[in-house]
Protein backbone atom coordinates (compact mmCIF):
# COMPACT_ATOMS: atom_id res chain seq x y z
CA UNK A 1 0.00 0.00 0.00
CA UNK A 2 3.23 2.18 0.48
CA UNK A 3 4.27 2.65 -3.12
CA UNK A 4 0.16 3.65 -3.97
CA UNK A 5 -0.31 6.13 -1.58
CA UNK A 6 3.18 7.31 -2.66
CA UNK A 7 2.54 8.05 -5.82
CA UNK A 8 -0.22 9.58 -5.70
CA UNK A 9 0.91 12.30 -3.58
CA UNK A 10 3.70 12.52 -5.61
CA UNK A 11 1.55 13.31 -8.33
CA UNK A 12 -1.00 15.52 -6.94
CA UNK A 13 -1.29 18.84 -8.91
CA UNK A 14 -1.81 16.80 -11.69
CA UNK A 15 -4.43 14.06 -10.66
CA UNK A 16 -6.69 17.41 -9.77
CA UNK A 17 -6.23 19.41 -12.65
CA UNK A 18 -6.91 15.90 -14.65
CA UNK A 19 -9.75 15.23 -12.52
CA UNK A 20 -10.97 19.10 -12.48
CA UNK A 21 -11.17 18.43 -16.44
CA UNK A 22 -13.17 15.49 -16.52
CA UNK A 23 -15.64 16.50 -13.42
CA UNK A 24 -18.76 17.43 -15.72
CA UNK A 25 -18.58 14.13 -17.64
CA UNK A 26 -17.47 11.60 -15.02
CA UNK A 27 -19.53 10.89 -12.05
CA UNK A 28 -15.95 8.76 -10.84
CA UNK A 29 -14.11 11.90 -11.62
CA UNK A 30 -16.40 14.27 -9.51
CA UNK A 31 -16.10 12.03 -6.20
CA UNK A 32 -12.40 11.41 -6.79
CA UNK A 33 -11.63 15.60 -7.39
CA UNK A 34 -14.02 15.80 -4.08
CA UNK A 35 -11.68 13.85 -2.59
CA UNK A 36 -8.29 15.28 -3.45
CA UNK A 37 -10.07 18.47 -3.33
CA UNK A 38 -10.96 17.78 0.54
CA UNK A 39 -8.16 19.51 3.01
CA UNK A 40 -8.52 16.98 6.14
CA UNK A 41 -8.49 13.48 3.29
CA UNK A 42 -5.02 15.18 1.68
CA UNK A 43 -3.45 15.94 5.18
CA UNK A 44 -4.72 12.10 6.83
CA UNK A 45 -3.05 10.90 3.51
CA UNK A 46 -0.05 13.14 3.62
CA UNK A 47 0.84 11.37 7.25
CA UNK A 48 -0.62 8.23 6.16
CA UNK A 49 2.53 8.00 3.73
CA UNK A 50 4.99 8.58 6.33
CA UNK A 51 3.61 5.72 8.62
CA UNK A 52 3.39 3.21 5.08
CA UNK A 53 7.23 4.00 4.85
CA UNK A 54 8.29 3.23 8.42
CA UNK A 55 5.95 -0.17 7.93
CA UNK A 56 7.29 -0.99 4.65
CA UNK A 57 10.92 -0.71 6.19
CA UNK A 58 10.04 -3.14 8.93
CA UNK A 59 8.31 -5.35 6.50
CA UNK A 60 11.57 -5.36 4.04
CA UNK A 61 13.46 -6.50 6.99
CA UNK A 62 11.92 -9.37 7.97
CA UNK A 63 11.93 -10.87 4.65
CA UNK A 64 15.47 -10.76 4.75
CA UNK A 65 16.70 -14.57 4.99
CA UNK A 66 19.58 -14.04 7.04
CA UNK A 67 18.18 -12.53 10.35
CA UNK A 68 17.63 -14.11 13.75
CA UNK A 69 14.75 -13.84 15.84
CA UNK A 70 16.99 -11.31 18.20
CA UNK A 71 17.32 -8.90 15.28
CA UNK A 72 13.23 -8.76 15.15
CA UNK A 73 13.13 -7.66 18.40
CA UNK A 74 15.50 -4.88 18.07
CA UNK A 75 13.46 -3.94 14.27
CA UNK A 76 10.62 -3.81 16.59
CA UNK A 77 11.40 -1.55 19.01
CA UNK A 78 13.27 0.77 16.57
CA UNK A 79 10.09 0.70 14.39
CA UNK A 80 8.02 1.33 17.81
CA UNK A 81 10.60 4.39 18.40
CA UNK A 82 9.70 6.06 14.98
CA UNK A 83 6.03 5.65 15.41
CA UNK A 84 5.65 7.29 18.94
CA UNK A 85 8.48 9.72 17.00
CA UNK A 86 5.60 10.66 14.46
CA UNK A 87 2.86 10.80 16.80
CA UNK A 88 4.41 13.79 18.76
Amino acid sequence: MFYPVEQVMSMYMPLVAKMAKDNPSSTIAKVNFELLYDVNFIISLSCLVHVLKIIHALIKFMHKLDVFVCDYVVAIKIFQGQFKEFLK
